[in-house]
C-alpha cells in the first residue's frame, strides 16, 4: 500500500478540499497496520497485512488516477481498480460464506482501504466514479466476449466453406467458390475505404482529388460485388437447369481450366488480401482512436479507456487459451492444465470480482446516501467499521485482539476526523505536528484506558476468561471507548 509515495490527491491550501492532516493519518496507519500484524498473527498467517496491503493500495491507486484527464493515465486506472477492485470486492462479499476467519480478514481488508481512501483523499463521488468504471469495462467485457464467440463462429464457418472451396473437383462448384471470394475481397475493400483514415491521412490540398480517387474506387467495388452476386445467381440457375452441365459436357477443354479456378493457388492469396483489407484498417484506426489528443470530452476518455482494459483482458484470455491448447497438443499435459487453471481462475476474478466490487461499492454509497457513514469523514469510518467487522469475527478466536480491534476503530475514528478538521479549518501549509500528536496520544491513551477498565470491571464480576470471550465485553468495551472519547473531542 503506498502510504509514502507521490500524493494522489491534489489539496487547496485552505478549504476542505484534500486529505486530513499528514501526522493524524500516520497514526491511525500505524494503529491499522498493528491491529492487522497483531489479527494475522492470530488467524495463524503473520504476513497477512503484506498480503492485503498490495491489493487494496492499488485498489485506491486506481480510483485515484480516475480523475485524471490523460488517457494512459485513465487506462492504468480502469485497469487496477477493475482488477484490484474485483479481487477484493470478492474478499469482502464471498467472507460470510467462508467462516469466521475469512470474515476476520475481509475486515482487516476494510480497515486498510479506508486508510488508503484517506491518504487518497477518496470521496464518495470518486467511489461513483469507480463503480461507473467497472460496470463500463465489465459490460464492455460481457459484449466483447460475445462479439468474440460470434466472430469465432463465423470464422470457423468461413474456413470450412474455403476448405470445402479449395477441395471441390467440379466446374460449377469452382467457379461458384472463385465467385464468392472474389465477392468477399469486394465488401473487405470496401469496408477498408470506409475505415481506413485515408482522407485525414492526406494533405489538405490533395484532399478534393483523393475523395473523387475514394468514390471511383468504391463505384468500382461495387460494380464487382454486384456483378459477382448477379454471376452468382445466373451460375445457380443455369446447374439447377441442367444447362451449365450440357455446356461443359458439350466443350470438355473447359472443365480442367474450371476446376482449377478453386484451386489453393488461386483462392489462398485472395483470402489473405481480404483478412488484410479488414484487419489493417481496423489496426489503423483503433491506433489512432488511441492516441489522438484530441479525443473528445472526458466522458468520450473514459470510455476508450474501459474499452481498451476490457480488450486487453480479452486478448489475454484468449492467448491463455491458445497457450493451453498448444501445451495440450505437443502432449505437454502439465503446462497446459496449469495454463488452463490459471485462466479459469483469472475467469472467475473478471465474471464474479467486477459483480461484488459494485456491491460493495454500492453498499458504501448507500450507507453514505442514508447517512450511516459521514460524507466528507468516509474513509475514516470505513476504516472504523472494518476494524468493527474484524473484531466480532475474532471475539470468541482471539478475544484480546478483539478488543484491541474495537480501540483502534475509536482511535482511528477520532484521529482520522480530527485531521480533517484541521484540514477544514487550516488548510496544508501551517505546521499542525505538535497539535495532531498531542491529540493523537490522548485519544491513545483514552482508547487503551477506556478497553482496559471495562475489561477489567467484567473481569471482576465474571472472570478474566469469560468476559473477554464474551461478545457483550466487547460491546460494552466499544460504548465504553467511544463514550470517554467525546470529551477527548469536544
Amino acid at each position: 500500500m503506498s502510504l509514502a509515495g507521490p500524493r494522489l490527491d491534489r489539496p487547496s491550501a485552505i478549504g476542505d478540499e484534500g486529505r486530513a492532516r499528514g501526522v493524524s493519518l500516520w497514526l491511525a496507519t500505524v494503529a491499522v497496520v498493528a491491529v492487522t500484524v497483531a489479527g494475522g498473527v492470530a488467524l495463524g498467517d503473520p504476513a497477512l497485512v503484506t498480503g492485503l496491503a498490495p491489493v487494496v493500495g492499488l485498489l485506491v491507486a486506481g480510483i485515484a488516477l480516475l480523475e485524471r484527464s490523460r488517457f494512459g493515465q485513465l487506462v492504468v486506472g480502469h485497469a487496477l481498480a477493475f482488477g484490484f477492485g474485483s479481487a477484493v470486492g470478492l474478499l469482502v462479499v464471498a467472507s460470510p460464506f467462508l467462516g469466521r476467519e475469512a470474515v476476520a480478514v475481509a475486515g482487516f481488508a476494510l480497515a486498510l482501504l479506508g486508510i488508503a481512501m484517506a491518504w487518497a483523499d477518496v470521496d464518495p463521488a470518486a467511489l461513483e466514479r469507480a463503480g461507473l468504471s467497472c460496470g463500463l469495462t465489465y459490460a464492455t467485457l460481457v459484449v466483447g466476449s460475445v462479439v468474440a464467440v460470434l466472430v469465432g463462429v463465423v470464422l470457423v464457418v468461413t474456413v470450412n466453406l474455403l476448405v470445402a472451396i479449395v477441395a471441390t473437383d467440379s466446374a460449377a462448384g469452382s467457379l461458384a467458390g472463385l465467385l464468392t471470394v472474389v465477392v468477399a475481397v469486394a465488401v473487405a475493400g470496401l469496408f477498408a475505404v470506409a475505415v481506413a483514415p485515408i482522407r485525414q491521412l492526406t494533405r489538405r490540398s490533395r484532399r478534393d482529388a483523393v475523395d473523387r480517387q475514394l468514390a471511383s474506387v468504391r463505384r468500382t467495388l461495387g460494380g464487382v460485388v454486384l456483378g459477382g452476386l448477379g454471376s452468382l445467381f445466373v451460375l445457380g440457375f443455369l446447374w439447377l437447369a441442367g444447362l451449365f452441365g450440357a455446356l461443359v459436357a458439350q466443350v470438355p477443354q473447359l472443365e480442367r481450366p474450371l476446376v482449377a479456378l478453386s484451386t489453393g493457388a488461386v483462392v489462398w492469396p485472395l483470402v489473405s488480401i481480404a483478412v488484410g483489407l479488414v484487419v489493417v484498417p481496423l489496426l489503423i484506426w483503433t491506433v489512432r482512436a488511441v492516441t489522438r489528443r484530441d479525443a473528445g470530452d472526458a466522458r468520450s476518455r473514459i470510455w476508450t479507456a474501459a474499452v481498451t482494459v476490457a480488450v486487453a483482458i480479452l486478448l489475454a484470455g484468449a492467448v491463455a487459451v491458445g497457450l493451453a491448447a498448444l501445451g495440450v497438443a505437443i502432449g505437454n499435459l502439465a503446462s497446459g492444465g496449469a495454463i488452463l487453471a490459471l485462466a479459469g481462475g483469472g475467469a472467475v476474478l473478471v465474471g464474479v470480482g467486477p459483480l461484488a466490487y459494485l456491491l460493495l461499492v454500492g453498499t458504501i454509497l448507500v450507507a453514505v446516501w442514508l447517512a450511516f457513514l459521514p460524507d466528507r469523514a468516509i474513509a475514516p469510518a470505513l476504516a472504523g467499521t472494518g476494524l468493527v467487522v474484524a473484531a466480532a469475527a475474532l471475539g470468541s478466536h482471539a478475544p484480546f485482539v478483539a478488543i484491541g480491534c474495537v480501540g483502534v476503530a475509536c482511535f482511528v475514528w477520532d484521529t482520522g476526523t480530527y485531521g480533517l478538521e484541521l484540514t477544514a479549518e487550516l488548510g496544508h501549509q501551517p505546521r499542525t505536528r505538535r497539535l495532531e500528536l498531542v491529540h493523537g496520544l490522548l485519544s491513545l491513551a483514552v482508547a487503551v484506558g477506556a478497553v482496559a477498565l471495562v475489561a477489567g470491571l467484567a473481569g471482576l464480576v465474571s472472570g478474566l476468561g469469560a468476559a473477554i470471550a464474551s461478545p457483550v465485553a466487547l460491546v460494552v468495551a466499544a460504548v465504553g471507548a467511544i463514550v470517554l472519547l467525546i470529551p477527548i473531542r469536544g
